[in-house]
Formats: structure tokens, C-alpha cells, sequence
């Protein structure tokens, strides 16, 4: 897996909990809450330093994402490939409203998501690509840098996916709560090895 030619390593960064609460919020762009932003300031605190910062243009991600680049005084790159999946009829509407609403849909979509996406919303092999593609960009300018990608629970399971060489089904399964980190080091080698990862709770 020759995709770097130096050793770095990237902070895998969840953003917090968004105003609103739990939803399929993939372009919806909410806020973070105000308990989002304790969430990640926290999380931050365990990634120690990094050189660059990097961020899905979404506000949930992207506000914190200045805030801290200028606190820092890091550069700061907004990436669109980096934004969460689009849920197209789903948007917005809760687990539980979903529930009520399409229950055998939305079990389809849990057992099998490349099989079954969300109506109208984007197909989980051309989200897993542009993520992808957004990475593999990245990594390659990377060198022996330390990383911080604050970005959304789909796209940090699309990039596990990818390092771990999990099929699409696999990453439904796969658990990143709210401002979670896991830690993915860049061998010399090229190589890539995921090091660790922590809870919302550090």
C-alpha cells in the first residue's frame, strides 16, 4: 500500500455532538453544540502536537477547525472530498422518526448499506471514493508531518476501511462516537498502521 514516501502520523478526529442531536445529517449543516465543542477541545488536548490541520468544510467540523488552526497558529485546509455522506431522502430525520416511518428500509440500509442506500442519497462506493481520493491526497504530501483531520464519523470509517482493507458492508459496524481520535501512522515505507483510537470520554 505505497501511498506516502515519508513517516507522519494523522489524528483521526471526529467532530462532537451537533446541535439537533443524533440525526442523518450528512450535508445538513448544523452547528456543533455547545457540548460538541467541550467534546473536542477534550479531544484535542490527548493529540498532542501536529503541524497542519485539515477539515470537511461542514460547519460542524470547519468552526472548530479555525478556532483551533488560530489558536495554534497551524495552517488550515478545507477539503470538500472530506464531507460526510449525502443521506438524500433521509436527511436530517432522526433514527427514530426513520423507524416509524421506514422501518424495513432503514434495516436494509443497517445490514447492507452498498446494497441498500438511503433513497435518493448517495451510493456508499462513490462516497468511499471521494474520501478515499481525498486521503490518498493528503497522504502524499504528508512526509514525516503530524496530521489532525477533524471530519465525520462516515468519512473516518470510509479511511478505516480503507487502511484495515474492510469491505463497504464491513463499515456500518465499525464504532467512531462523537470526538473520537484514532491515530493512523504513515511507515517510511509507505505503509499505513492504524496505532490506537479513544472514546469521546478520554
Amino acid at each position: 500500500m505505497a501511498e506516502a514516501n515519508g513517516s507522519g502520523v494523522v489524528y483521526l478526529l471526529r467532530h462532537g455532538t451537533p446541535a439537533g442531536g443524533t440525526r442523518y445529517r450528512g450535508v445538513t449543516d448544523d452547528p456543533l453544540s455547545p457540548e460538541g465543542w467541550m467534546q473536542m477541545q477534550r479531544a484535542v488536548a490527548e493529540c498532542g502536537d501536529f503541524q497542519r490541520i485539515v477539515t470537511s468544510p461542514l460547519r460542524r467540523c470547519a468552526d472548530f477547525a479555525r478556532t483551533l488552526a488560530e489558536r495554534r497558529g497551524v495552517p488550515l485546509v478545507i477539503v470538500p472530498g472530506f464531507r460526510e455522506m449525502h443521506f438524500g431522502a433521509w436527511e436530517s430525520k432522526t433514527p427514530e422518526a426513520l423507524m416509524a416511518a421506514c422501518p424495513r428500509s432503514l434495516r436494509q440500509f443497517w445490514s447492507d448499506p452498498a446494497a441498500h442506500p438511503p433513497p435518493g442519497g448517495e451510493p456508499l462506493d462513490e462516497f468511499c471514493g471521494r474520501v478515499v481520493s481525498a486521503w490518498r491526497s493528503q497522504i502524499r504530501k504528508l512526509g514525516d508531518e503530524r496530521l489532525l483531520l477533524i471530519v465525520h464519523g462516515g468519512t473516518v470509517r470510509a479511511i478505516l476501511g480503507h487502511v484495515r482493507n474492510l469491505s463497504p458492508q464491513a463499515l456500518i459496524g465499525l464504532d467512531v462516537p462523537y470526538a473520537s481520535v484514532h491515530r493512523v501512522a504513515i511507515g517510511a515505507d509507505g505503509g499505513l498502521r492504524e496505532l490506537a483510537h479513544t472514546g469521546d470520554v478520554i
